[in-house]
This record gives structure tokens, C-alpha cells and sequence, in this order.
């Protein structure tokens, strides 16, 4: 738990620096809870570079991950996600 501690500081510092590409190379990681809260962060941000990454999302095993992809998409608003 004090991993995930650490590494959800390291998130929020991300999100508030704007680091869209830290934020996306954190939805490769293997803990879930990580990859939700970067997911959670680049909904926030609404940057549409994340679109691409949200869209592989899609096809996690996990299907809260999955949701969350939805979510998050749908608040960044970008057309690309439609389709998907």
C-alpha cells in the first residue's frame, strides 16, 4: 500500500505539471490502481493525446478498466473515440 502511496503522489504531481506523457506511460503499468488514477488525472487534463492510449484501454482484461476508458473518453471529447 505505501507503493501505491508514492507512486499516486507521483500521479498527482504529474497532473498538476500537465505531464500528459508521464500520465499515458503510467497506463502501461501493471497495478490497476495506478493505471486508474492516470487515467483519472488525463481526464482531468481533457488533453486529446491521451485519446489514443484511452482508446487501447478499451481492451484491458480488466473491465473496470474498461469503464473507466469510457469515462474518461467521454470527458475529453475527442471524435476519434467514437467509433470505439
Amino acid at each position: 500500500m505505501r507503493v501505491f502511496n508514492l507512486l499516486k503522489t507521483r500521479i498527482e504531481e504529474m497532473e498538476e505539471n500537465g505531464d500528459v506523457e508521464g500520465l499515458i506511460h503510467s497506463l502501461k503499468d501493471d497495478s490497476e490502481n495506478v493505471r486508474k488514477e492516470a487515467m483519472n488525472a488525463l481526464e482531468r487534463i481533457g488533453d486529446p493525446r491521451a485519446t489514443e492510449p484511452l482508446i487501447d484501454l478499451l481492451l484491458d482484461p480488466d473491465i473496470t478498466i474498461q469503464e473507466e476508458a469510457i469515462t474518461a473518453l467521454g470527458r475529453i471529447r475527442d471524435k476519434r473515440a467514437v467509433q470505439p
